[in-house]
């Protein structure tokens, strides 16, 4: 008849991350918050790599047994999360890390003393105590080589190393929780800190059995410790990389917010929105000669006094380039303004798609033989998630072209959307900034006796697409 307390042992390696989590779960109690896990985890690291320093916080029961089970390993992780039910999850593996390093932390070191004879009677007695000694004996009566014990060390070292780097990037993940908290809900953390736990736990059992003076045979279970937790490296790698990546896009966008409203620093906000992040490249795309389109630097925007810088998607029509180009050749061109003033193409691309990359390859090729503009354009496509989040929020673009005037000299936006007011008046209202906008609307006095009765009668009434389209329609 079997034993029913072992029809009750649990082999994590058959778990999945959620039946571990519904087990342990159960010894996870309110924590406090006041125990500081990061400033112990990096003593903890210095230790285990063989530094100075001393941890005095807790010591748990970190060996299992005198042979490496899996169930038995399993039970003595649940024990230890007992005992730390208080504790947040990072909380409870970096204790247990940390008495690890108490308890083993200068195992290794002792070895190496001892293997090249530099230890002094005190570093001897304390090699025999921790069961160093036993590990270069070659007189060690065991299955274990002298070499075969030296070799486990070295296993073990290594998934020392792994576990240490697995509990260091969770830290870093947390420190970022705040960038997504939806991301953050989706990691296992409970589930990694039992398997960090349930590793180190293993780790102690092996390293008592490396030097224990009884006859003992290789484990075979290294492996499945050793691959559980590169898997978990890997994932938690990856996670780290989109938290990385998310907070980089909160301080780019951050940045920008700040550049766009300081007028001293305007040269430094185009730049960091016209200019691709991660590439040197510091040039833009000049198509004002009507034969070749070449790239210049940043600067011959940059040294403008005004800017109109459109926003669009790729597939911006013919006919919204037909409204605006009149202004580069008709104004800016032939009375020869192009020293104050300026356009600027901006082509959102905020999906990726196959044409966009294909366009990519040859940009300006594109832009010249597709769009036919006969202004500046941004050298790449506009795809990078910060600048786009501040175009959507600050400039409040959407999907339809717009046209934000900008006064460089100044370092003020002098127009948020001058598009609709470009379709109305053409040439008529240039500089297109608001005051001139408001002195055209002004004009129109039979216009406001038409809505005389309308109190919501304004430009920017008009600017809406929705208002435009009628008012247009009425006139004519």
């Amino acid at each position: 008849m079997p034993n029913p307390s072992e029809s009750k042992k649990v082999n994590p390696f058959n778990l999945s991350d959620k039946e571990i989590i519904d087990i342990i779960y159960e010894y996870h109690g309110e924590p406090d918050g006041s125990f500081d896990e990061d400033s112990l985890f990096i003593i903890v690291r210095n230790i285990l790599t063989r530094s100075t320093q001393i941890v005095d916080e807790v010591m748990l029961p970190l060996s299992c047994c005198k042979a490496l089970v899996a169930e038995t390993a399993h039970d003595t992780t649940v024990e230890i999360l007992k005992k730390l039910k208080e504790y947040k999850w990072q909380a409870k593996a970096v204790m247990t890390l940390a008495s690890f390093a108490m308890e083993f932390g200068d195992f290794s070191l002792l070895v190496d003393l001892d293997h090249s004879k530099k230890q002094d009677q005190l570093t001897r007695s304390l090699g025999i105590l921790k069961g160093a000694s036993s590990l270069i004996s070659a007189t060690t009566p065991d299955l274990l080589s002298q070499k075969q014990r030296r070799d486990e060390v070295v296993k073990l070292n290594e998934l020392i190393k792994k576990t240490l780097e697995v509990m260091k990037i969770i830290i870093a993940i947390e420190e970022r929780a705040s960038y997504d908290p939806s991301a953050m809900s989706e990691i296992p953390t409970s589930a990694y800190v039992y398997w960090i736990i349930n590793t180190v736990t293993a780790c102690a059992t092996k390293i008592a059995i490396l030097t224990s003076n009884e006859g003992v045979a290789l484990e075979a279970l290294y492996s499945l410790y050793d691959g559980k937790v590169e898997g978990i490296k890997r994932k938690v790698a990856k996670d780290l990389e989109h938290f990385l990546q998310v907070e980089e896009e909160h301080k780019r966008f951050t940045e920008l917010l700040q550049l766009s409203s300081d007028p001293k620093r305007v040269t430094e906000f185009l730049k960091s929105l016209l200019l691709t992040r991660d590439s040197k490249d510091t040039k833009i795309i000049d198509a004002s000669d009507d034969i070749s389109y070449k790239t210049v630097e940043i600067n011959a925007v940059t040294e403008k006094k005004r800017l109109l810088i459109i926003l669009s998607r790729p597939e911006i029509s013919e006919a919204d380039i037909d409204i605006i180009r009149p202004i580069q050749i008709e104004k800016i061109k032939e009375e020869k303004l192009d020293k104050d003033y300026g356009i600027v193409w901006m082509p959102i691309a905020e999906e990726k798609r196959q044409e966009y990359e294909n366009a990519q390859k040859d940009f300006g090729g594109w832009v010249k033989s597709t769009k036919k503009i006969q202004w500046y354009s941004t050298a790449r496509f506009v795809s990078e998630a910060p600048v786009i989040h501040f175009l959507k929020e600050k400039w409040y673009f959407k999907s339809d072209p717009i046209v934000v005037v900008l006064n460089v000299a100044l370092g003020i936006v002098e127009n948020l959307n001058a598009f609709y007011t470009i379709r109305l008046w053409r040439l008529d209202a240039f500089p297109y900034d608001e005051e001139t906008e408001k002195n055209k609307f002004n004009e129109m006095t039979w216009v406001h006796t038409l809505f005389k009765d309308s109190t919501d009668f304004s430009p920017k009434w008009v600017r809406s697409r929705y208002h435009y389209q009628n008012f247009i329609s009425m006139l004519l």
